[in-house]
């Protein structure tokens, strides 16, 4: 009995955790691509032309 109720018991513990690890990953994927998006790495919604700032960057960097 007691074994059993245990066994009940790590199985709902490990996927509570494997939930709580995933959405976990999620929240910190999501808060990457905003800083990257803020800084505009990736300015992927950006409409703007970006490749005189790229240019700017280069020359400095050299």
């Amino acid at each position: 009995m007691h074994s059993e109720y245990m066994e009940v018991y790590n199985e709902r513990f490990r996927s509570q955790m494997i939930r709580c690890n995933s959405s976990l990953f999620i929240m910190i994927y999501w808060k990457l691509v905003k800083f990257l998006y803020d800084y505009e790495i990736l300015g992927l919604l950006s409409s703007e032309d970006n490749s005189d700032k790229i240019a700017i960057t280069n020359t400095t960097l050299q």
